[in-house]
């Protein structure tokens, strides 16, 4: 009886305890989606570290976030640790699923040294 339901004689089941932690699961994704759209709302997404936090807002592994995306895992590494060296269409790919474009933005007064 996955995720608890009715018996044959009319008792209830409890739901097992995977299906307590994949609600957990669901609810820490909804809060990092919420968490990396606040970021970009602010202007505060930025490479390489973006890619994982919309990763993991997804839930996802490198691999399956790879597929999703037409990548191998390594690239999706590179990407994340800030060694690959995305094409623009990769970019702007994986920005409009999250509702995002890719653009240029000024540099803060501490990027510059200032």
């Amino acid at each position: 009886m996955p995720g608890g339901g009715a018996r044959r004689d009319g008792a209830r089941t409890a739901a097992p305890d995977g299906a307590a932690a994949d609600i957990g699961e669901r609810i820490r994704a909804r809060e990092a989606r919420s968490a990396v759209a606040a970021a970009a709302r602010r202007g505060e997404l930025r490479l390489p570290g973006c890619v994982r936090e919309l990763r993991r807002a997804l839930g996802m592994n490198q691999t399956d976030f790879g597929r999703m995306f037409r990548l191998t895992r390594r690239q999706v590494s590179e990407l994340e640790n800030g060694h690959g060296d995305p094409k623009a269409s990769t970019l702007a790919r994986i920005a409009r699923a999250f509702g995002l474009t890719v653009g240029l933005v000024p540099r803060s007064a501490l990027d510059w040294g200032e």
